[in-house]
């Protein structure tokens, strides 16, 4: 039963600290694993420290990862880059929230450390050739702080940073860190890069349930739930509110709760450290209700 071999379920959690506020981001390392290597090497080797937002289009996106500061006393310089690589053809669509990688030349396949985030449904750029590669998703309640970035720095983009008429910086900027108010400084660190996390895990000799969940409002929480099969085969888990945990920071995988419709939605459930389980839902019983009933789910 368990001899077959499990598939990655989504991808790591990355910290993104600005000067507005901090976000974060969750890679899909299933759809999009070329652009996530890529876009991880950035991170872990601290290249998009010391870098800064330099566009924002119409409210469309905002977009970074190409220019330091690091390189002083030279001024603003481009960031050290890796090889360009292939544009991937994913399921993905650059809709609002989503992090792509940006194609620096219309013949493709020219991604090197450049970034958007997506404010709008830009499906133009789900060009197949041309396109931004989509690998990742702002989660919670981020996209707040990339609203704020984007009003707070409403310069066109562009590449390179100082050609005419676009120009980020229309004057001169020395190396110290300017204090002008639409100067978004960045960096970026691996919260968590263990993709294979489960979103829920049960433990059989506990009868348990544990589950990390996303709340509205940005709250990260550990949940545990009792389990019961009843003998007709239906499954129902009853939520343990005072033995919440409440998490810092996002986990890979994190369960969703839409209080209005009463659906808990887990993209993985692992049974006595395996995971079996992937698109796992639960509805709340009756309205102001801690138990669920399991009614879906798809075995890996």
């Amino acid at each position: 039963m368990f001899a077959f071999p499990i598939a990655a379920l989504a991808g790591a959690i990355v910290e993104v600290r600005t000067s507005l506020g901090v976000f974060y981001i969750e890679l899909d390392e299933r759809a999009a694993p070329i652009s996530s290597e890529n876009f991880l090497k950035y991170v872990t080797q601290g290249r998009y420290d010391n870098t800064f937002v330099y566009g924002a289009a119409d409210s469309s996106f905002v977009r970074g990862g190409g220019y330091t500061f690091s390189s002083c006393p030279d001024g603003v310089q481009r960031i050290i880059e890796e090889p360009p690589i292939a544009f991937e053809q994913t399921n993905l669509s650059n809709n609002s929230g989503s992090v792509s990688m940006v194609q620096s030349s219309t013949s493709g396949n020219s991604a090197t450390s450049d970034w958007i985030i997506n404010l709008d449904d830009n499906v133009g750029f789900d060009d197949a050739s041309t396109g931004y590669t989509v690998f990742g998703e702002v989660v919670g309640n981020g996209l707040e702080v990339v609203w704020a970035i984007a009003l707070a720095n409403p310069a066109q983009y562009s590449d390179p940073l100082d050609s005419m008429g676009a120009d980020f910086f229309a004057e001169s900027v020395n190396c110290q860190t300017p204090e002008r108010s639409n100067h978004i400084s960045i960096a970026m660190t691996l919260v968590n890069g263990d993709g294979d996390m489960p979103t829920g895990s049960y433990v059989s000799a506990d009868n348990e349930l544990q589950i990390n969940i996303l709340l509205d409002g940005g709250r990260y929480i550990q949940m545990p739930f009792d389990v019961v099969l009843h003998e007709d085969g239906e499954v129902t888990i009853t939520a343990k509110p005072d033995e919440i945990t409440e998490l810092e920071k996002p986990m890979p995988n994190m369960a969703s709760y839409n209080d209005s419709t009463g659906v808990l939605a887990l993209q993985s459930l692992e049974i006595d450290g395996v995971v079996l389980f992937e698109n796992v839902s639960f509805l709340r019983t009756e309205v102001n209700s801690n138990t669920f009933e399991l009614v879906s789910f798809e075995e890996i």
